[in-house]
C-alpha cells in the first residue's frame, strides 16, 4: 500500500460501486470483508466498515465479519450486529492472540462462547466458516480442524 489512504479508499469504494452494480444485474450480492489492521488500514474497526458503506451508497452491499479483526479493534461480534444489523450476511469464525495470528478454537485469547451468544441472540443465520490453519499448522490442517470443530461442539452444547 504506498499510496495515500484517501486515494485508497476512494479506489476501494469506487470498485465496491461498480462490484455491486454488476452484481445486482447478475442477482447476487457482494460482501466486504473486515480486517485488521495487521493486514490493511482500511476496514480495523466497525467505525472504518461504516464509513465504506456510506461512502459507497450501496445498500446491496453485505458483509462478512472475520472475528479476528473484531477483537484485534477492541471491539465484541455485537458490537457489528448492533450496528449493521442484517447486512451481516456471512461470519468468519476463528480464534487470535494480540498479534492477530489466526489459530484454532480455544488457543487464542478470544471468547468464542460470547461470539456463539451472540449469534444466537441476533438469530444469525448466514454461513459461517471455521478458520483455524495458519503456515505454522499446515503439517496437521485435520488435526487442527478437528480441535477446532470439539470446541466449537463444547460451547454450543
Amino acid at each position: 500500500m504506498d499510496k495515500p489512504f484517501n486515494e485508497m479508499f476512494s479506489s476501494a469504494c469506487d470498485s465496491l460501486r461498480e462490484l455491486c452494480s454488476y452484481a445486482k444485474e447478475k442477482g447476487v450480492t457482494v460482501l466486504l470483508q473486515n480486517v485488521s489492521h495487521c493486514i490493511s488500514g482500511m476496514t480495523p474497526n466497525s467505525g472504518a466498515v461504516a464509513e465504506i458503506l456510506e461512502h459507497t451508497g450501496c445498500d446491496e452491499l453485505g458483509l462478512s465479519i472475520n472475528t479476528c479483526a473484531v477483537f484485534a479493534g477492541h471491539e465484541t461480534l455485537e458490537n457489528y450486529f448492533n450496528r449493521f444489523g442484517t447486512r451481516i450476511k456471512a461470519i468468519q469464525l476463528s480464534d487470535n492472540d494480540n498479534e492477530d495470528e489466526q489459530l484454532v478454537l480455544g488457543d487464542g485469547k478470544q471468547d468464542i462462547a460470547l461470539h456463539l451468544d451472540t449469534l444466537e441472540k441476533y438469530c444469525f443465520e448466514g454461513p459461517i466458516t471455521l478458520e483455524v490453519t495458519t503456515e505454522e499448522d499446515t503439517d496437521d490442517p485435520d488435526g487442527n480442524y478437528t480441535r477446532a470443530l470439539e470446541e466449537l461442539w463444547s460451547l454450543w452444547n
